[in-house]
């Protein structure tokens, strides 16, 4: 009689750069020959698990499994999940992961922002989603900053691109966070601008993009590398999506 045998498709599984509080997966694979019995799964270590801890010896093979990793504090883990069965040689698959801290936004609509809300700009076109930054904007548009959406959600660490939002029936005008300056827009293809002219400041959403109502532009990302304003929505950026994210802010008592 031929051995019973223990294959795996990896023999680690490093999770990389995450964040704490958020959920990873990983799937891994175990096929196997002339068991004796069952498989057992076992982890060993904090904040990974996974999907089962047995697979039936008369289970379809190859059989997957997802391996999960959701860091509860900042740092690097390791674990090592062991794959087992009576008689068939240990299979052991080292895992591991690194989180930090992070803000967590949620997807939201603009008639839910109040003036103490954290709030991120994002558009998304063909290559991904871009935060719009709050600072180096007196010369050029502000950057575009790649941003990750998961389910409605943004997990970011990086500290430029938090803003606030005014709403006076429609009209808008966005502040960095904590600032005495704004957003405002000129007359010009690359005219975004962050500063305390007062002239341009106003914007709306129109056909779908902020739409700013003195200059008449609109506003999106170009070439992926940063934000600018246009006439029109039918060439550099053309479709384009946007949204808000925020973390809801405390009101003030004397509210």
């Amino acid at each position: 009689n031929e051995e019973p045998e223990l294959i795996t498709s990896r023999e680690e599984i490093d999770f990389g750069a995450t964040y704490v509080g958020l959920t990873y997966t990983e799937e891994l694979t175990i096929n196997a020959n002339n068991l004796k019995d069952d498989i057992a799964l076992a982890i060993n270590g904090d904040y990974f698990d996974v999907s089962t801890n047995t697979i039936t010896s008369d289970a379809s093979f190859p059989y997957t499994v997802t391996v999960t990793y959701k860091p509860e504090v900042a740092g690097s883990h390791t674990a090592t999940l062991t794959v087992t069965s009576t008689e068939a040689e240990d299979k052991i698959i080292s895992l591991k992961g690194s989180a930090t801290e992070a803000k967590i936004y949620t997807k939201t609509d603009l008639a839910n922002i109040t003036k103490y809300d954290e709030v991120l700009i994002v558009g998304t076109n063909a290559s991904g989603s871009f935060a719009m930054a709050n600072d180096e904007a007196t010369n050029s548009g502000p950057k575009a900053i790649s941003v990750t959406v998961d389910n409605n959600t943004i997990a970011t660490d990086i500290t430029n691109i938090q803003w606030s939002v005014g709403n006076t029936d429609g009209k808008l005008i966005f502040a960095p966070k904590d600032a005495e300056t704004w957003l405002y827009c000129i007359n010009n293809n690359n005219g975004l601008r962050i500063g305390s002219e007062t002239e341009g400041m106003t914007f709306e959403i129109k056909d779908n993009y902020i739409y700013n109502t003195v200059q008449t532009r609109y506003i999106g990302i170009y070439n992926s590398q940063d934000w600018r304003s246009y006439t029109s929505i039918n060439n550099n950026i053309k479709d384009q999506t946007f949204a808000f994210y925020i973390i809801k802010g405390e009101v003030p008592d004397n509210v």
